[in-house]
């Protein structure tokens, strides 16, 4: 199942922190991503960013369109998988334009040392600032049952079976990395559970960010200046700059967004993506919704901190029909939040 995803078209450096677990270095570039939309930046050898996850399998998948900007030595490093126990595998690029998955012996993303290399590419395969679509699908298991499997623009480029992916810890993957000499966009992470196709590659994808663009059927918040819908609508989170607000349970704001941008593309997935914060000591509790064909579908609750954090929840499939999301049916559907307690 899809477990998170980031077109970093909806943050600006300052607001990494509220969604990324944390991180050394990397910048968001305005116009850094492949379609002159936001990119993730990384420009030193120790820059990175982590993100927790939570993996219910020990297979991950992770997809990303990268660029190399300026390899260094004969590793240059990209994407990291990993737990508090270790960090478990990296694939990375070499000098000689191969891509390669290197089995960890450390922890973290400055763990030191050379990967043991489990299967590379042929070489030549890369080059610096050429734009690639990178994704590999990891096992994370002791020999002989662990696996790797690499593709770069929809073609398996190196593969291994019966290998050692694991470096201590559970198996079960807790963070990922995103680093280095590095410029990301169009990132999904998923791992081996629930159904297809979120349980395996999704190939080349994009991924973007749609914002309110006027009021749905319910504004039930109280904005602090404005209509509701112009309180939510910012380009990059404004924090305290305008918002809406909810001192009851029960409470419902929607909000008609724009459109799918690539018309015809498959959706594999909505993630709602809420800035939000409690005022308060004690309970305080939100949930997305989606509202389709006249009915508010609410999804799981989300537990806001006294400071802003971007609160995820992503919907696989369409709650109004339980099948994919189709272009019409996002098209025509609301989406909100609900204080649910």
């Amino acid at each position: 199942m899809i477990l998170f995803m980031d077109s970093f078209d909806h943050l600006a450096t300052a607001d990494l922190t509220e969604k990324w677990t944390s991180m050394n270095g990397v910048t968001i570039g305005a116009a850094a991503g492949r379609r002159g939309s936001g990119g993730l930046v990384g420009n030193g050898a120790d820059h990175y960013a982590a993100k927790g996850i939570a993996a219910s399998s020990s297979t991950i998948i992770m997809g990303a369109a990268v660029t190399n900007t300026n390899p260094v030595g004969t590793i240059w490093r990209l994407m990291m998988i990993g737990e508090s126990g270790g960090t478990h595998v990296q694939l990375y690029f070499t000098s000689d334009g191969k891509v390669n998955v290197g089995r960890m012996a450390g922890t973290g993303w400055d763990y030191g040392g050379t990967p043991t290399l489990l299967c590379e590419s042929a070489a030549g395969l890369v080059t610096t600032g050429v734009t690639y679509y990178v994704e590999w699908l990891v096992l994370i298991a002791d020999a002989p049952g662990g696996s790797v499997a690499v593709r770069v623009n929809g073609l398996e480029v190196a593969s291994a079976t019966g290998v050692d992916t694991r470096n201590g810890g559970t198996g079960v993957p807790t963070v990922i990395y995103l680093g280095s000499f590095t410029t990301f966009d169009d990132l999904y992470v998923s791992d081996g559970a629930g159904a297809a196709p979120g349980n395996t590659f999704l190939g080349d994808c994009r991924v973007d960010a749609c914002r309110p663009t006027a009021a749905g059927a319910t504004t039930g918040w109280t904005p602090s200046t404005g209509a509701n819908w112009q309180c939510v609508d910012d380009a990059t989170p404004n924090d305290d700059t305008d918002y809406t607000s909810a001192t009851a349970a029960g409470v419902t704001d929607t909000f008609v967004v724009e459109n799918a941008p690539a018309v015809g593309a498959t959706i594999f997935g909505v993630q709602h993506c809420l800035s939000a914060k409690k005022t308060d000591a004690g309970a305080a509790t939100l949930a997305p919704v989606v509202r389709q064909s006249g009915v508010d579908y609410v999804g799981t609750d989300l537990s806001p901190s006294t400071t802003y954090a971007t609160l995820l929840q992503i919907q696989a499939t369409n709650p109004g029909t339980g099948a994919a999301w189709t272009e019409a049916g996002f098209n025509a559907a609301e989406f909100g939040y609900r204080r649910t307690g």
